[in-house]
């Protein structure tokens, strides 16, 4: 082999590797942005349906956002119908 199929051989391996690399960042990326969008749909049934939502946001040294959920228990009525 010649010194310019050693380089070729080289930079596709490494361009191989660096493209397997970037889909599993990725892949895992989008499975990160559907855990985190979860809450927020589950939030916007709840409050659909009726239940409350609390929000309270406290600033400071440590920024803080406390967004409590209550859902419409079973026993009472929808007050919309």
């Amino acid at each position: 082999m010649d010194m310019s199929t050693v380089v070729i051989v080289i930079v596709w391996m490494i361009t191989a590797k660096g493209y397997a690399a970037l889909g599993l960042w990725l892949r895992w990326r989008e499975r990160h942005e559907q855990a985190k969008g979860r809450p927020l749909v589950r939030v916007a049934e709840v409050v659909a349906r009726g239940g409350r939502l609390e929000w309270n946001e406290q600033r400071g040294k440590r920024h803080r956002i406390l967004v409590r959920v209550t859902p419409v228990s079973a026993g009472t009525e929808d007050p919309t119908t």
